[in-house]
């Protein structure tokens, strides 16, 4: 009788561990970049990039690009990173939407990659840059600021970095 207890009482608890919510895996969305540009409006924010916020994008070295939804809204927003030379390859990088002519800047940082986090802040997804040459799985997020409107890096002290 008190084997079967025993027996009992451990098949619960290996279906409480594995059923339970706090073991869910949350994945990360990797961004997939191309050397151009599709859109109309992914045009109008590169052009909006090199003329107001001074980045380098070249037919010889065209400017990394990406279209993610990270609101959920059904509207891709433009992520762009530089092509620079620099080894490791951290570059400028910036999020941007644009709305027909109107383009606001979502966020600015430097980035040798960057992917879309499975966690939301306020309704907007995190952002994971990676930005450590030596370490594949070493990212920092870049969280939704609502207050300023516009994705910001936790600065070392506790506060939050404003974004230019």
């Amino acid at each position: 009788m008190r084997k079967n207890i025993y027996i009992i009482l451990s098949a619960l608890l290996s279906l409480a561990f594995f059923v339970s919510p706090l073991h869910c895996a949350l994945a990360a969305e990797p961004i997939t970049f191309s050397d151009a540009p599709p859109t109309n409006s992914a045009m109008l924010a590169l052009r909006y990039l090199q003329t107001h916020k001074d980045f380098a994008s070249t037919a010889a070295s065209p400017a990394r690009h990406a279209q993610k939804d990270v609101n959920d809204d059904g509207i891709n927003e433009h992520i762009f990173i530089e092509n620079c030379n620099a080894r490791p390859a951290i570059c400028d990088a910036y999020i941007v939407a644009a709305s027909g002519a109107d383009i606001t800047v979502l966020g600015t940082f430097k980035a040798g990659n960057i992917a879309l986090s499975a966690h939301y802040t306020n309704g907007i997804r995190d952002i994971l840059v990676y930005n450590t040459p030596k370490n594949d799985y070493l990212f920092t997020t870049m969280r939704w600021d609502s207050l300023h409107s516009q994705y910001n890096l936790p600065a070392t002290d506790g506060t939050i970095n404003a974004s230019n």
